[in-house]
């Protein structure tokens, strides 16, 4: 499997948060200088995407006083333009709108064109049939792995010289996207993307950031890390407090465990660990209890029409005892971990145990670019890749989706499906010689479409 190799050490930092906003990431940012601006060089220095995030700061506006410094520290520190310093912290809310990766109108009225971006996450709380503790264990997967594989570390956050918090992090981002809280009646935590209904979620999530200027979900974690030290007040907090998007919170504790699935505005569902040894509760991005079909649709699985849920599942259902040992195998197994995934976590908070690897990523390193040509051996930094005449004699696969409208190539991508399509979806005509499939709904029918990320 995916996970044969040794896994890295995540590299780990001490954020003392007695400091002045503008001075705790240094360190961070110094250390991870040279990556930032490589991707920000790569991915983010067109005229287009250089407008883009300078709207979208303009738009959201200042962020709170404390976070605000932070980002001020992080632009000067990793030599990275303020304002796309500033977007980065809507990153997580804002990527729950571009999957499909279709054209997404904003507040303002510019279109933006889609990108081969995307997060997947498998989350798992379960009860050691031997010492009958609760372990969680995490799957982190992103898009542009090769830049943001290099750029995950461990926050140690003190305040008073007191540990508060351990969190996993991304340099450039202030928010924790998995941590622990320590104590006997400590938490860990995890956050997922949840991807709604498309188009019932972007009027949403735009007025929710860009008008009512809601504090992101990130930020609202990290002050409950810092101010929540058990897991019940925790729970109810994360459970109650106004979200921008929506999204998944995976939380462990002593004897205990649970999954929010979160409206902006409220607590959807909750799934609770139960009390029997070998009991267990886990979760990827989709609503399976709604017999959601997008995640038969998920791109960061092995292949297309699998789901990491069911793949893991089986593997749970098979085992006589799910302790870290069988939890670390059943993340590293082909079922359930991507070529992306750039982040593992095991943690017990009864052991007082918080484990994390690097592990070894088939995309972060050695992938290819967006709009670039595959050789035989490589792989796109990305998730999907399309046949086109245009590499090599006679064609071959370049990195990316076909956006809606594009005509897809004959060869063997109608065996496959519509995945080289970014909405997953082609429809019949005549104005596509060879394939006679055109990507995008087909415009001649009036029934509501599902738009499968």
């Amino acid at each position: 499997g995916a996970g044969n190799s040794d896994a890295l050490p995540v590299p780990e930092f001490k954020i003392n948060l007695d400091l002045d906003p503008e001075e705790r990431f240094k360190e961070v940012m110094v250390h991870f200088r040279g990556v930032l601006q490589d991707l920000v060089q790569r991915e983010a220095s067109s005229t287009e995407v250089k407008k883009l995030y300078k709207l979208v700061a303009l738009h959201r506006g200042p962020e709170n006083e404390e976070l605000a410094g932070e980002i001020r520290g992080m632009s000067k520190y990793g030599g990275v333009p303020l304002e796309a310093m500033q977007a980065a912290q809507l990153l997580y809310e804002l990527q729950t709108i571009m999957v499909p990766f279709e054209n997404v109108t904003w507040p303002w009225g510019q279109t933006s064109p889609g990108t081969d971006f995307s997060f997947g996450c498998t989350g798992i709380i379960a009860r050691d049939a031997g010492d009958g503790t609760v372990t969680h264990a995490r799957n982190l997967d992103f898009s542009f792995a090769k830049w943001l594989g290099n750029m995950t570390y461990n926050g140690i956050f003190y305040k008073k010289g007191q540990e508060l918090f351990t969190s996993q992090m991304i340099a450039g981002y202030s928010n924790p996207l998995t941590g622990i809280r320590r104590g006997g009646n400590g938490y860990t935590f995890e956050i997922n993307t949840r991807y709604p209904p498309k188009q019932s979620n972007i009027k949403n999530l735009m007025k929710h950031l860009f008008e009512e200027k809601r504090t992101t979900s990130g930020w609202i974690k990290r002050k409950v890390l810092e101010s929540i030290d058990n897991f019940e007040d925790a729970v109810e907090a994360l459970s109650t407090k106004p979200f921008a998007s929506t999204e998944f919170v995976i939380m462990s504790g002593t004897q205990k465990g649970v999954i929010l699935a979160r409206d902006p505005d409220d607590l959807y569902h909750k799934e609770t660990l139960g009390p029997h040894k070998n009991d267990y509760i886990l979760i990827t991005n989709f609503d399976f209890w709604d017999h959601d079909k997008k995640e038969w649709f998920d791109p960061t699985s092995i292949h297309f029409g699998h789901s990491r849920r069911v793949g893991a599942e089986r593997l749970l259902n098979n085992s006589v005892n799910i302790n870290s040992d069988y939890l670390y195998q059943t993340l590293n197994d082909d079922e359930v971990i991507a070529k992306d995934t750039i982040f593992q976590m095991l943690a017990n908070v009864e052991k007082d145990s918080y484990k994390t690897y690097l592990p070894p990523c088939e995309a972060c390193s050695g992938c290819v670019d967006f709009g670039s040509c595959l050789q035989s051996s490589e792989s796109c930094c990305g998730v999907r890749s399309h046949f086109t005449l245009s590499c090599g004699m006679g064609g071959g696969y370049k990195c990316g989706c076909l956006a809606d409208g594009a005509c897809r190539a004959a060869n063997l991508n109608t065996s496959k499906g519509d995945e080289d399509c970014c909405s997953f979806e082609s429809h019949f005509t005549l104005a596509c010689p060879g394939s006679l499939r055109k990507c995008g709904p087909d415009p001649s029918k009036t029934a509501s479409v599902i738009n499968y990320v």
